[in-house]
Parts: C-alpha cells; structure tokens; sequence
C-alpha cells in the first residue's frame, strides 16, 4: 500500500521541481541529443498527411522536460550551434 504513494509523491515532486538557474554542457548535450532523438522519430513514424512539429517545438517541449531556462539555453546553443539557434528562435522556420 505505501509504494504506491511513494512513486505518487516521486513523480509529483518532479513535476513540480523548479527550473534549473544554469545550464551546464552536460545539460546542453542532453538537449541537443533529446531534439536529435525527437526529430529522428517523427521522420521514422511519420505517416502520410502527418504533422511535423517543427524545432522550435521540439527544443520547447525538450526544455519543458529537462526542466532547463529556455532563454539560458537558448544563448548556450546561440554559441555552440548557430544553425539549429536560427531553427528554434523561429528565424528560418521551414
């Protein structure tokens, strides 16, 4: 009976965790791979007629997950990856 209340408890209190301030190289590497996992993903399963979310979606629901400062991020990428900064900043939106 108590072990279910335990992960009820576990995964609220990750739900509710405050966004990380910094965003370290590790974080960045598991947002860059997390926007190549996604992306990689839709391409395999995508159907005729689907809706391909674009980048900046994914880097959103990425940063969303990984509880990371979008703007903070945003500036590491800005940096490390122009191309892919261009593509979530909306600037050269396919």
């Amino acid at each position: 009976m108590k072990l279910p209340l335990i992960i009820f408890l576990a995964f609220t209190v990750s739900f509710c965790a405050p966004k990380k301030k910094e965003v370290s190289d590790v974080d960045l590497k598991r947002l860059i791979d997390r926007i190549a996992q996604v992306r990689l993903s839709m391409n395999l399963d995508l159907e005729e007629g689907a809706i391909v979310k674009s980048d900046k979606e994914i880097f959103l629901e990425a940063i969303d997950v990984l509880r990371l400062d979008p703007d903070k991020a945003r500036e590491k990428i800005k940096t490390l990856n122009p191309k892919l900064y261009d593509r979530i900043s909306g600037e050269n939106e396919n």
